[in-house]
């Protein structure tokens, strides 16, 4: 199973302004 982790990408947060935001800040 860690290959197969290891090969999927980590979850992206949402593509929401306000939320985009915060996680740039």
């Amino acid at each position: 199973t860690c290959s197969i982790l290891r090969e999927e990408p980590p979850p992206l947060p949402p593509i929401d302004p306000d939320i985009k935001n915060d996680w740039l800040l």
